[in-house]
C-alpha cells in the first residue's frame, strides 16, 4: 500500500529506492535527480507509474502468499515461498525494464531530456 500511496505524494518510493542506484547515470548531463524531478514532468510521471507497478506487484505477491499458506502443508511453505520471491523479484524487474525502456530514461538522447538538453 506504501507504493501505491506514496505514487500520490511529493516523492514516489520507486524515485527514493532507485535514485541511489541510477543517480549519475542517466540524463543527459548526468544531473541531480533533484533537477529532473523539477524540470521535466514526464520524469515525474515515469517514476509514479513504476510506484503504481510496485505497488500492484506487492499486493498480488500478498494474495499469493496467503493462498499459498493456506493451500499447502506447513512444512512446504518455507521452500515454496522461496521460489516465489525469486518468481517475483525476477518477473517484477522484467516488468519494470518492459516499462522504462522505451520511455527513454535510460537513453540520455531520448525525447524525454530534449528539455534540459535545449537549455
Amino acid at each position: 500500500m506504501w507504493f501505491l500511496l506514496s505514487a500520490r505524494g511529493e516523492r514516489p518510493l520507486a524515485f527514493v529506492f532507485t535514485r541511489f542506484v541510477l543517480e549519475g547515470r542517466i540524463g543527459p548531463n548526468r544531473e541531480s535527480w533533484d533537477v529532473l524531478w523539477e524540470r521535466l514532468p514526464a520524469f515525474r510521471r515515469i517514476w509514479r507509474v513504476a510506484s503504481v507497478m510496485w505497488g500492484i506487484g506487492l499486493l498480488l505477491d500478498a494474495v499469493v502468499r496467503v493462498v499459498i499458506a493456506y493451500a499447502l502443508p506447513v512444512d512446504a511453505v518455507p521452500g515454496v515461498n522461496t521460489a516465489q520471491y525469486i518468481a517475483f523479484l525476477l518477473l517484477m524487474q522484467v516488468a519494470m525494464n518492459v516499462y522504462l525502456v522505451p520511455t527513454g530514461v535510460y537513453n540520455r538522447w531520448s525525447p524525454l531530456y530534449a528539455e534540459l538538453r535545449s537549455t
